[in-house]
């Protein structure tokens, strides 16, 4: 599983993992919708610090979030004998 770097576009992200749509949410980004739902959107093509910054968000706090929610949410379940 590849981490998650602000120099990934959103679109990138999303479309391999669509589940972190509620992290960018949740830091104020809402522009995801659009790019989930198909809507042609030049926002998708930006990296998540360019739009980040644009929204005043802190990226790294941004993707550190991206990467725990990744890391919960893939991490095979695990199973107790």
């Amino acid at each position: 599983m590849e981490a998650v770097t602000k120099e990934n576009s959103i679109a990138e992200v999303l479309e391999k993992h669509p589940f972190l749509s509620a992290v960018f949410t949740r830091h104020g980004l809402h522009c995801v919708d659009c790019i989930i739902t198909g809507v042609d959107c030049i926002v998708g093509a930006d990296t998540i610090e360019k739009r980040a910054d644009w929204y005043g968000i802190v990226t790294d706090e941004l993707v550190e979030e991206l990467n725990q929610t990744l890391v919960s949410e893939c991490e095979p379940e695990r199973h107790t004998a």
